[in-house]
């Protein structure tokens, strides 16, 4: 009697196999790629209007993704400190994304109050400074990956001569 022999797996259902592996295994990781957050600077100030107590800001923010890949931005928080100061603070649920190594513009009111603008004058006049220092810290909410990402980015600003 005679045994039937049956053929080993052929090496072309083994490479399928492993073909199949690393497709499910590279959509996986890029299913958890972890966005870097972006940079975000102040790009203008202007005054809206004065309250007895606060003060309205128009905020000028520049925004640039550092990812390959486009973020769309849900909105955000933050606290604009003048020379270490915190001054004003805003919050934008606007909508925006920016495109892959790209940039975008956007504009935020925010909000101070009498004290800390007296106490940033005062601040200014008694240094005789030339310049304000800035940090603009927060967080952006990223609507695809459903996280907020920090952000903090610090400048300086030239104050024009009198």
């Amino acid at each position: 009697m005679q045994r039937s022999r049956q053929p080993k797996d052929p090496p072309v259902k083994n490479l399928v196999a492993l073909a199949v592996l690393v497709i499910l295994s590279s959509g996986c990781a890029s299913l958890t790629r972890q966005p870097e957050p972006p940079r975000i600077a102040v790009a203008s100030l202007q005054f809206v209007s004065m309250e007895m107590f606060e003060q309205r800001y128009r905020v000028g923010l520049r925004l640039q993704n550092p990812n390959n890949f486009d973020l769309p931005l849900s909105g955000l928080e933050f606290t604009l400190s003048l020379n270490d100061t915190p001054f004003a603070s805003g919050v934008s649920p606007e909508a925006v994304t920016l495109p892959r190594f790209g940039e975008a513009a956007m504009s935020v009111e925010v909000t101070s109050n009498l004290f800390k603008l007296l106490e940033q004058a005062q601040a200014i006049n008694r240094a005789g400074a030339e310049a304000v220092r800035y940090r603009i810290h927060g967080s952006v909410a990223v609507s695809e990956f459903a996280i907020r990402l920090p952000f903090d980015t610090s400048g300086e600003v030239r104050l024009s001569p009198h």
